[in-house]
């Protein structure tokens, strides 16, 4: 019986005298503000399989409707690593970029699903091939036109980026 209260029995001591309280204040103090200082952006989805960058601070998305995961993920790490000042200066071109891009991906987006119900569907062997090279070639595109945005998100930050905090 006094093995089993020896070996539940806390260890630790509970009151901290004022000295250690005062500095664990001031410990969590410094983490706070040096915390509340950083860029700290973040994705966020919708409904609509868009993807948003909002700003922690003022909850608040700064890039709307991106197209792709990858691109809004590229976005918020390059922003966590940039100032505010700078991503201002590049907002309006990578907003350019996301609207231009984003139009293209959304058309082979749509063309591969209606390729895969066609092929889903059909029974006539000619129609099936042709689908088939057209979802190919609609796949191609898609992949190139995302490659594309992708540089040029990253070609946009290039100037305004801070690589000794990366």
């Amino acid at each position: 019986m006094t093995m089993v209260k020896q070996n539940t029995k806390s260890t630790l001591n509970k009151k901290l005298s004022k000295k250690k309280k005062a500095e664990l204040v001031n410990k969590l103090d410094n983490a706070v503000k040096s915390i509340s200082k950083r860029n700290l952006y973040f994705v966020s989805g919708n409904k609509e399989k868009y993807f948003s960058v909002v700003d922690s601070t003022t909850k608040k998305p700064i890039f709307k409707e991106i197209p792709i995961s990858e691109a809004a993920q590229m976005i918020v790490k390059l922003c966590n690593t940039t100032s505010k000042t700078k991503i201002n200066k590049v907002k309006g071109t990578i907003e350019n970029v996301l609207t231009k891009n984003g139009r293209e991906l959304n058309k082979h987006i749509n063309d591969l699903f209606f390729y895969n119900y066609t092929i889903r569907t059909t029974k006539d062997i000619d129609k099936l091939i042709i689908t088939e090279a057209r979802k190919d070639m609609s796949l191609n595109y898609y992949y190139k036109v995302k490659d594309d945005m992708m540089c040029q998100i990253q070609n946009q930050f290039t100037e305004v980026i801070d690589y000794k905090k990366m």
